[in-house]
């Protein structure tokens, strides 16, 4: 093997590991944010609110499934370790809860603020990892971003959407 396809091959393992860890942060991220969404359901007080978190927990169940069946395409178990920047994410959330207790009305503003924090985390994750998964030839591995990228979308346009709602004066 002459040193250039040597070198080619380094540059595809390392971006092959590359695409795996980013996968597995993003599974380890829709996993704890499970627990976090029902945390917020109970804690919202606007009835649009608590059915568009209670969607939301139900498509990341799938967007879970959809990380898992990744993992199978590229025939490789996920190790699962902290993704630091959803677990900060994840943290601030549940301290905006805690610090806006007395008034419901805030309190569901702040669930707002965190969840679209959370949603633009997600979706940036998604949207390059899209462009990954086709520069590598994982094309049906893209498909399954695409589709949680899209709900992703909808999830923030359906924030945004409550939030004129919930803030109006």
């Amino acid at each position: 093997m002459s040193r250039e396809q040597s070198d080619k091959t380094k540059k595809t393992t390392q971006f092959h590991q590359l695409f795996v860890e980013e996968l597995q942060d993003m599974l380890w991220a829709d996993e704890h944010l499970l627990k976090l969404l029902r945390e917020l359901e109970k804690a919202a007080e606007n009835s649009s609110l608590k059915t568009m978190l209670n969607k939301h927990l139900t498509q990341t169940v799938i967007h879970v499934q959809r990380l898992r069946e990744m993992f199978e395409k590229l025939k490789q178990q996920p190790k699962l370790e902290k993704c630091q920047g959803m677990a900060g994410l994840i943290a601030e959330a549940e301290l905006l809860v805690e610090h806006t207790d007395r008034n419901p009305l805030v309190r569901d503003a702040a669930i707002i603020m965190a969840m679209q924090k959370i949603n633009q985390y997600e979706m940036a994750s998604y949207e390059t990892m899209v462009t990954f998964a086709e520069q590598w030839g994982h094309f049906s591995i893209k498909e399954l971003l695409l589709a949680t990228l899209k709900e992703k979308w909808q999830t923030d346009t359906e924030l945004a959407n409550i939030a004129v709602i919930v803030m109006a004066p």
